[in-house]
């Protein structure tokens, strides 16, 4: 009969939290088996008792070969080796394998059904301007139904921006209601977010000359501009503006307050987006129970232009509403991941705007990859990563090596802000010294 030898190995598995939500953990196991074969199965089998899923297997090592390879004195390897060699098996500390937000995108069910749709509404060349519906109208099929109740979530900052002040008051027909509440509702009244009543009645969805004026000024003036979340419910406003609430200012898992800006589209887009397979965000921000929803649909514009995405909740979801709100560490990475798409996207276009015909042979990503390597290189600021991109821009340009500039900066004690200025201001005398020689 074959012997049982003791093996350590460094396992990554994954776990679902009582949230829904998967984490991925990295955890050093010992157990006994006569080969490899049955050590990989009966590692399955162990970490399955302990509601872990075995993800890979970074090493495997008989416990001996395993000290031998270390120049220290590994405890908890020989702790773990002697319960194994007892008991058959034993299993370390969970250690959090770091991820950024897309792991919360990356695997298992979507609670959510997310459906493009077009911004740009096309207008009827054979018609005069008076004669133009007010809205695209598959558009308005889409959001204004007989049967279903239509709000408009705004972000009073963002609306302002384009009517250069605050009109909500201007409009009488709407019902509106703001998210702050008793003294802050006024003194942020130009800046708080504010639920508002679109829903449109039979006789108004039949004729376009009975839409409120609000519904015309905002989709011929705020429609793509990122100022505002639509909504479909079939419960009331007050019940929109409680639910809505709860969202404005949550604890983290440590009781510190923050205030979270959901009401931005582009930040609601990114936020639905990242949590779509994780049941106990969904179920809250749907406040979704069984059978029952008070939300229907979120219609959230993409920073990118052009389209916004639909979401709504799977048919047959079945979640149920549970536990408190409390912003979670993965929650800040998605903050943290938005932020840095955004600072993405501002440097592309900067850089796109002030050398058009120089990334016009650019790899599409390219702009996006320099962000990447310069973030990586310690160049964290817009405008020390717009300096690395203008730098790896004209270096690609002008054939010349900027490692060389690179090494120079690596040996100056200076910020990094300061090492983005200089890169900036080597890289335009590279240029220039080039252009000389090659006019010479």
């Amino acid at each position: 009969m074959t012997q049982e030898h003791t093996w350590i190995s460094r396992c990554h598995v994954k776990q679902q939290d009582a949230s829904g939500l998967i984490k991925y953990y990295s955890v050093q196991v010992a157990c006994t088996a006569r080969d490899t074969v049955e050590l990989h199965q009966q590692l399955a089998k162990h970490l399955l008792g302990e509601s872990l899923e075995l993800q890979s297997i970074e090493y495997s090592r008989l416990i001996q070969q395993h000290l031998d390879k270390l120049d220290y004195y590994d405890q908890q390897s020989v702790s773990l080796a002697a319960q194994a060699a007892q008991q058959g098996y034993a299993i370390g500390e969970l250690q959090p394998i770091e991820s950024h937000s897309e792991s919360l995108n990356s695997e298992g069910t979507s609670y959510l059904e997310i459906d493009s749709l077009s911004l740009q509404y096309q207008h009827d060349p054979k018609k005069p301007s008076w004669q133009q519906p007010w809205i695209d109208p598959e558009l308005k099929n889409l959001l204004f139904k007989s049967d279903i109740r239509t709000y408009l979530l705004v972000d009073a900052t963002s609306r302002n921006r384009i009517t250069t002040t605050f009109d909500l008051d201007d409009y009488d027909e709407v019902k509106k209601q703001s998210l702050y509440s008793g003294q802050l509702a006024q003194e942020l009244k130009q800046q708080a977010p504010y639920v508002i009543d679109i829903t449109l009645t039979e006789e108004q969805l039949g004729d376009d000359n009975l839409v409120p004026k609000f519904h015309r000024d905002f989709f011929s003036n705020h429609w793509g501009k990122g100022t505002a979340i639509l909504l479909h419910s079939q419960n009331d406003i007050n019940d929109i503006v409680f639910h809505l609430k709860k969202f404005i200012k949550i604890r983290d898992t440590d009781g510190k307050w923050f205030y979270f800006r959901f009401f931005d589209p582009n930040i609601m887009n990114h936020y639905l987006q990242s949590i779509q397979r994780w049941p106990q965000r969904v179920s809250k921000w749907y406040g979704a129970n069984g059978d029952k929803q008070l939300i229907r649909a979120y219609f959230c514009e993409d920073d990118d232009g052009g389209v916004a995405n639909s979401y709504h909740l799977s048919q047959e979801h079945q979640l149920k509403t549970t536990g408190k709100i409390e912003l979670t560490t993965e929650e800040f990475r998605l903050f943290e991941d938005y932020r840095w798409q955004q600072n993405k996207k501002l440097i592309e276009k900067e850089i796109r705007q002030d050398f058009p015909s120089e990334v016009e042979s650019l790899n599409r990503n390219q702009i996006n990859n320099w962000c990447e390597q310069g973030n990586e290189k310690g160049y964290t600021t817009p405008r020390a990563l717009y300096d690395y991109c203008y730098a790896e821009l004209m270096a690609q340009i002008h054939t010349f090596d900027l490692s060389q500039i690179e090494q120079y900066l690596s040996e100056q004690k200076n910020s990094h802000l300061e090492k983005s200025k200089l890169l900036y201001e080597s890289t335009k005398d590279a240029v220039e010294r080039y252009t000389k020689g090659t006019k010479g």
